[in-house]
C-alpha cells in the first residue's frame, strides 16, 4: 500500500488551469449503476456529454451548498483538484467535479449578470490549483476517489462542528445567513448547529447532571431544534432571542404538558407489568415534593412511582432548609418512593448551583430523616450510591451505615 501512495505521490505534478479546459467526469464513480455506460475520452468535451453530467450532479449530488461557499469565500485550494489531461488543452476531473461543477454553475451566473458574483470570487475562479496525474492506471478516478471517500477524512465531533460556527458568528457578528454560507449550510441549518451549541452550554453549567454532560452528549441537545421536534423546544421554554431555556419550566402549563406526555407511559407500563417511576429535581418541571404529589394524584396509577434524591431537591437558595425540605418529601410522597438516590452537595457555586458529591464528602451532613424513613417505612427499598468514585466508595457506604445504626 505504501508503494502505491508513493507511486502516486510522484505521478502527480502542480499545475494552475484555466476552469474552460477543465471537463466534468462522465465515467464519475459517483454514477455507477447497473445501467451505467463508459464514455470513450474522446466524447468527454461534447457539449451533450458535459451538459449532461452537470446536470446529474447538480441534481442528484446536492453542489448548491458549495456554490454559496464559493460565492462568500471564493475557491479556495485546501484541497486541489486532481485531473487528467485527455487532449490538447483538455483536461478531465479525476477528483473535484462537484467543486469544478459549482465553479462552472459561478461563472456562467457571472456571465449573465456580473453583479450578481464579486470580482474577488470571479478572479478566484479563472484558474484552478490542479494536480495532473500523469500515470497509466486505467482507472485512475476510482483510486483517488476511493482514497478520499473509502479512507476518508477524519470527521470532526458534532460539538467541535458547533464550536467552530459560534466562534465565527462572535469573532464576525455574523447573522445564521451569512455563518451558514460560509460553510455551505442554509440558515436553518446553521440555526440548528448553533441553537443546539448553546443548549449544551447551559445544560452543562446548569443542570442537575454537570459531572455526567460532555461533549458526547451535544447531539442529543442539537436534535431538539431539528424539524420534528418544534413541540418539545416549545416545551422546554426555548428563548430564541437570548439563546436559552427559560425557567418558566416550572409554570403550571409546563405541568400541565408533562402530565399529559406522562399518562401514555404509565398506560403502557400497566399493559406490561412494570413501574416508572419520576424523580423530582429543583431545576426541572416536577421541581418540588408538591408539584410530584400533583403528577401521582392526576395520573393515578399504582405503576407510577417515586425516586427520591434528596439532594435534588436542594439549591442554593434554599439548602438551609433541607430538613424541612426532606420532611415535605417524606409526608407526601413517601409511600410512593421506589428508590432512593444518596449523594451529597457542595456549597460553593456551580454554575449558579450546588455541586454533587459522594455521601458524606459535603454539606449535607445529617442523613437522618432520609435513612430513619428507609429503616422504618421501606426497609426494602432500592438505593443508589451516586457521585461516587472507586477511591471512596466504600468511605461513602460506611458513612451513611454508621448513621443508619443509630436511626
Amino acid at each position: 500500500m505504501q508503494d502505491n501512495i508513493n507511486t502516486l505521490n510522484k505521478e502527480l505534478v502542480d499545475a494552475k488551469i484555466s476552469l474552460d479546459e477543465i471537463y466534468l467526469d462522465p465515467n464519475n464513480p459517483r454514477f455507477t449503476s447497473l445501467k451505467w455506460d463508459d464514455i470513450p475520452d474522446q466524447q468527454i468535451s461534447d457539449a451533450s456529454i458535459q451538459v449532461a453530467t452537470k446536470r446529474k450532479l447538480e441534481e442528484e449530488f446536492s453542489i448548491y451548498k458549495l456554490v454559496d461557499n464559493i460565492q462568500i469565500n471564493g475557491f479556495l485550494p485546501i484541497d486541489r483538484v486532481i485531473v487528467k489531461k485527455f487532449a490538447e488543452n483538455k483536461y478531465v476531473v479525476l477528483e473535484g467535479n462537484r467543486r469544478i461543477c459549482a465553479a462552472k454553475n459561478i461563472m456562467e451566473l457571472y456571465k449573465g449578470n456580473p453583479e450578481q458574483v464579486e470580482e474577488s470570487v470571479v478572479d478566484s475562479l479563472k484558474e484552478i490549483s490542479c494536480l495532473i496525474y500523469t500515470g497509466s492506471e486505467r482507472q485512475p478516478s476510482w483510486v483517488f476517489q476511493g482514497l478520499r471517500h473509502i479512507i476518508g477524512i477524519q470527521e470532526w465531533p458534532a460539538y467541535n462542528k458547533a464550536r467552530l460556527l459560534v466562534q465565527l458568528m462572535e469573532d464576525e457578528n455574523l447573522s445564521l445567513t451569512e455563518v451558514g454560507k460560509k460553510f455551505g449550510l442554509t440558515a436553518y441549518g446553521a440555526g440548528q448547529w448553533v441553537r443546539g451549541y448553546y443548549a449544551f452550554i447551559q445544560a452543562a453549567e446548569e443542570s442537575d447532571y454537570t459531572q455526567e454532560i460532555d461533549e458526547r452528549a451535544y447531539p442529543y441537545l442539537q436534535e431538539i431544534f431539528s424539524r420534528s421536534n418544534p413541540v418539545f423546544k416549545d416545551w422546554l421554554q426555548w428563548n430564541d432571542t437570548e439563546y436559552k431555556f427559560e425557567e418558566a419550566c416550572w409554570s403550571d402549563w409546563a405541568l400541565e404538558r408533562f402530565i399529559d406526555g406522562l399518562r401514555p407511559v404509565v398506560e403502557y407500563a400497566e399493559k406490561m407489568g412494570v413501574l416508572v417511576a419520576i424523580e423530582p429535581v429543583v431545576r426541572h418541571i416536577v421541581c418540588n415534593p408538591v408539584r410530584a404529589r400533583k403528577v401521582l394524584d392526576e395520573i393515578n396509577s399504582p405503576n407510577l412511582r417515586i425516586i427520591l434524591d434528596p439532594v435534588n431537591l436542594l439549591e442554593t437558595y434554599n439548602y438551609e432548609k433541607q430538613d424541612e425540605i426532606f420532611d415535605q418529601a417524606i409526608e407526601l410522597l413517601g409511600k410512593d418512593i421506589a428508590m432512593i438516590h444518596f449523594k451529597d452537595f457542595l456549597r460553593k457555586d456551580a454554575g449558579g448551583q450546588l455541586a454533587a458529591t459522594g455521601a458524606g464528602q459535603g454539606g449535607m451532613e445529617d442523613y437522618r430523616t432520609i435513612l430513619r424513613f428507609a429503616k422504618q417505612e421501606k426497609p426494602w427499598v432500592f438505593a443508589t450510591l451516586e457521585n461516587t468514585t472507586p477511591e471512596n466508595s466504600v468511605q461513602c457506604l460506611q458513612y451513611l451505615q454508621k448513621q443508619y445504626d443509630v436511626c
